[in-house]
């Protein structure tokens, strides 16, 4: 187990040589994971369930084994060129300029969405403790005022 000095250590380490250059396999999985399902992961387990019964369960699985290919493809390419940026670097140097460039628009558009559909899931979830905040499928003006917040 490592103590806040070797965590401090390594933090100055990182800033004197720039980015970090290393990934570890969860971290990856989780990269992965929010790549592919995004926001779903933590608030669709229970419709799904609901409509699809088990079925959910194994599109779960499924999902589950797609994002570990997907993890393990930036494992290698981390391993084979360490560099920072690896959304845009990566389909770049393997695919050209062009697909490197859409790969990172692509994500930076993705994960811009992605941030105020958490926002309004979470104000739905709490306006079942709330429920002045989420009616008729729109946030309401307090719903706005505390996405917002």
């Amino acid at each position: 187990m490592k103590s806040d000095l070797d965590y401090a250590n390594q933090a100055a380490d990182s800033k004197q040589s720039g980015y970090k250059k290393e990934l570890g396999f969860w971290t990856v999985v989780f990269l992965a994971t929010g790549g592919i399902l995004g926001p779903a992961v933590g608030f669709t387990p229970v419709s799904v369930l609901a409509l699809a019964g088990p079925s959910g369960i194994l599109s779960w699985i499924i999902a589950f084994l797609l994002i570990m290919a997907v993890a393990m493809a930036y494992v290698e390419l981390g391993t084979m060129w360490p560099k920072a940026g690896g959304v845009a670097y990566y389909p770049a140097k393997s695919s050209g300029p062009i697909v490197g460039v859409m790969n990172a628009w692509g994500s930076f558009v993705g994960y811009a969405l992605a941030v105020p559909s958490i926002v309004v899931a979470f104000v739905e979830y709490l306006s079942y403790w709330f429920p002045g905040l989420y009616k008729g499928g729109i946030l309401t003006t307090t719903g706005i005022v505390s996405a917002i917040a």
